[in-house]
């Protein structure tokens, strides 16, 4: 965090300091680009996760209010649908997924 002085570096220091470290442990370098890469993927992924969620439970609770507006009887693939997204991990974990993208 400086010099001996007690000056900040610069970024060119910085740079220069992180290249020299990246020649004298290569192995360390690629096992950081790994982790990395692969926590960029697991980002991606629940990304993904999230977005399919957000995007089915909106659109469950849209046709269920359709539906309740429309005041036929339900269809038995959107009650099916209604019933897994009520019971199942969508009602439990949704909300806490939406409070994690937040933060």
């Amino acid at each position: 965090s400086g010099d001996a002085a007690g000056k900040p570096l610069t970024p060119g220091e910085i740079e220069d300091r992180a290249q020299a470290w990246v020649e004298k442990n290569p192995h360390e370098a690629n096992r950081v680009k790994l982790a990395v890469y692969f926590g960029l993927i697991l980002f991606f992924l629940g990304l993904g996760f999230l977005i399919y969620s957000e995007v089915s439970t909106v659109l469950v609770v849209r046709e269920l209010d359709l539906q309740l507006e429309s005041g036929l009887p339900m269809h038995q693939d959107l009650e099916e649908r209604a019933g897994r997204w009520a019971r199942g991990l969508h009602s439990s974990v949704r909300p806490l997924l939406s409070l994690g993208g937040l933060g």
